[in-house]
């Protein structure tokens, strides 16, 4: 720019030539190191696909077109460093000037190549449509050391994060590792050889398999087995199965002969009251390890809604439910193992889903509210009439979780993708493509966030798949031309954040393919009951009532900050925190323990003038009750020592000392941290001191 005006002033006349000559060069030397770039970002990526011999062997073409590519670039490297002067290396070089631009149109061919070839082996294993390039070139790359290819299974499959080898047999996966360690050993363990999109497909089958055999033996023995039973003999997965065919069997009994056995409701709630007074027992068993304490957690979870609905069956007079036709136990997910199909059938409504066996491991499950049971209806409804589902609603109402968990109750693999304005209509069909080849369910999370143009070519993308769904086809030919299989179990669904900035209407042809459910606020005074009941407290229904009134209180009485948060995703961290804790002391009262976890997890947030006002709610709705604060002894005294170091009076400034131990304790329970106040507060300070006296 600047020799351009140089250029222009009339004063320049005896320089001219100079100043146009250096023009030129450095505009050609801009034009070099520009492609120069683009060939070296293109040549790392190719040199790390080549390298690995796997890739090298299937595309030998490729291959030796990518070994000239090479030795061209070194003849540039070797010129560089010959004549390491910008403007001397990139002007008047015929090998700069000449070979740069024959190497990237070499480059862009093998490329080209490259994404055919990738497009080949996603055809042939679709969940592979799920990983991004890179991934997918790295599992490419190691396919031949199915031990190398392990540590990538997370990308593909919803839990399977490792596998066991048998010591015999070098290839033979014997024992499926889920990502919170759970292992289950396969019912016929499987030689990983051939390709690895070969290999992959047997795992899959083997997975489904493994899980299918032991619904099997829980459906012929579920009722006759103990919950001790249950969680020692089962892997997770199963044992909430059995727990749900046990159920769904003796309330679907009662309600058959309810018209001539009165008291079989009750007797069947009563069972059910039992059992789940056993789980909460177990809970606070002190052999149990980890793993089956987050089991049995879970099992409560769903047993304290199945006590829930059969109690209301017993209990209802008007008008009473004495039918299993009826309507209030047709809405229910129930559970039947199916001797003919030999699969599990869940039936919700008149629809009925075949368990997808997909392997899950130890994971949470929702607690189920009268919100949940009515999306679980409507989307099951919306399946059934061949459409998605679009859950809609404010910021931390359960949306996607919900999504998540109905997929988890039927045993299907849900991708979740976020959507962005950078998806355009290639990328979603080759999502909404796997996904249909895979059988699995893609929930996309904020869609309306996409471009009103990609909208429009997503509803024709979709529309072609759930025509293909309702004419029952195995095969259909998708939007781009590209014939593809169809597995039975594909799902689509958006959830959506209405009225928040730059996000879009949905055009209509998009919205008829989608069923609607509004999502708003969930019934958070049960799911602090639930939740407590699971981490085996006693006293659940009353601490739940109090932590409840007093969130309720603290909206309405403190003072309004951006950053204080009373929704659902802290009372969730509040509940996993109690529950910890109340593993650590299982005899300590109850009252007590939970109302320190409320108090320490709160407290560190407060601005001054709120938070004698939080610790007053508290005093009135645990009166009488006094904890003391938690003490880190060695920590504390690291931390006066790192101060004295540091000119800083530790032991003046209480309050800034306090908040120096809230950081500590929030660090224990919390990933991330944002730490909030005016300047010179202290807030740097605070996290070095912290720091360097973990350091030291």
């Amino acid at each position: 720019m600047v020799l351009g005006g140089m250029a222009s002033n009339r004063y320049s006349a005896p320089f001219r030539e100079e100043v146009t000559m250096w023009i030129k060069n450095l505009s050609t030397c801009s034009d070099t190191v520009e492609q120069w770039v683009q060939v070296q970002n293109l040549w790392i990526y190719m040199e790390a696909v080549f390298s690995s011999g796997d890739i090298a062997k299937q595309l030998p073409q490729e291959a030796k077109r990518f070994s000239t590519i090479d030795k061209g670039f070194m003849r540039v490297l070797a010129k560089a460093n010959e004549d390491p002067l910008c403007v001397p290396c990139c002007c008047n070089n015929e090998v700069m000037t000449e070979l740069l631009p024959y190497l990237m149109d070499q480059l862009e061919m093998c490329q080209k190549s490259l994404t055919g070839y990738l497009e080949t082996k996603k055809n042939c294993f679709p969940r592979f449509y799920f990983c991004s390039d890179g991934v997918l070139l790295e599992i490419l790359s190691q396919g031949s050391d199915p031990h190398m290819v392990v540590q990538h299974l997370q990308n593909v499959f919803d839990s399977l994060a490792g596998m066991i080898f048998d010591k015999q047999k070098k290839n033979t996966m014997s024992i499926m590792i889920s990502n919170d360690l759970e292992e289950v050993p396969f019912t016929n363990p499987m030689d990983a050889k051939g390709n690895v999109e070969d290999y992959l497909n047997n795992l899959v089958a083997t997975m489904r398999e493994t899980i299918r055999d032991g619904c099997r033996e829980c459906g012929g023995e579920a009722g006759a087995l103990t919950p001790e039973e249950i969680v020692a003999k089962y892997p997770a997965q199963i044992c909430i199965l059995a727990l749900q065919y046990d159920w769904t069997t003796r309330t679907q009994d009662a309600l058959t002969t309810a018209k001539v056995d009165k008291t079989g409701l009750a007797r069947a709630a009563k069972r059910e009251e039992q059992l789940l007074s056993d789980l909460i027992k177990m809970t606070l068993s002190e052999g149990l390890k980890s793993l089956d304490r987050l089991n049995v957690q879970t099992l409560i979870t769903i047993d304290v809604h199945q006590v829930e609905i059969s109690q209301f069956i017993a209990k209802a007079k008007n008008p009473p439910i004495r039918d299993p036709q009826d309507f209030e136990w047709l809405k229910q997910a129930r559970f039947y193992w199916n001797y003919e199909k030999d699969a599990c059938i869940i039936s919700i409504c008149d629809v009925d889903f075949e368990y997808n066996d997909e392997y899950l491991g130890c994971k949470e499950r929702l607690c189920i509210t009268p919100l949940t049971d009515r999306c679980y209806v409507t989307l099951s409804q919306a399946i059934g009439m061949f459409l998605g589902g679009a859950p809609a609603g404010p910021a931390g109402t359960g949306k996607t979780e919900t999504t998540k968990d109905m997929a988890r109750t039927l045993g299907i693999f849900c991708v979740v993708f976020n959507c962005s304005d950078q998806f355009d209509y290639k990328f979603l069909g080759s999502i909404y493509k796997g996904l249909a080849m895979a059988g699995c369910w893609g929930c996309f999370d904020e869609f309306n966030r996409i471009n009103l143009d990609v909208l429009s070519v997503a509803a024709q993308q979709v529309a072609c798949v759930l025509q293909a769904q309702r004419e029952r086809k195995s095969e259909f030919v998708f939007s781009d031309g590209q014939t593809v299989c169809l597995r039975p179990g594909c799902s689509y669904f958006i959830t959506m954040n209405p009225g928040y900035a730059g996000r879009q209407e949905l055009p209509e042809n998009l919205k008829s393919l989608f069923r609607g459910v509004c999502m708003m606020v969930p019934d958070f005074g049960l799911i602090m009951r639930v939740k407590l009941a699971s981490t085996g407290y006693q006293d659940n229904a009353v601490q739940a009532k109090k932590f409840f009134i007093l969130y309720e209180l603290c909206k309405l009485q403190l003072s309004k900050q951006t950053h204080y948060d009373f929704g659902l995703r802290n009372i969730l961290s509040v509940l996993r925190t109690a529950g910890k804790v109340k593993a650590k002391d299982q005899t300590g009262f109850e009252p007590m323990l939970f109302m320190r976890t409320v108090r320490d997890m709160n407290m560190s947030k407060f601005v001054a003038e709120d938070a004698p006002l939080f610790l007053s709610l508290i005093g009135d709705l645990w009166p009488g009750i006094k904890a003391e604060k938690a003490v880190f002894p060695e920590i504390e005294a690291a931390m006066k020592g790192e101060c004295v170091k540091m000119n800083l009076q530790y032991e003046k400034a209480e309050n800034w000392a306090s908040k120096c131990v809230q950081l500590l304790e929030s660090y224990y329970v919390r990933h991330g941290i944002g730490i909030v106040g005016p300047t010179g507060s202290g807030k740097t300070m605070m996290q070095e001191v912290l720091a360097f006296s973990h350091t030291n």
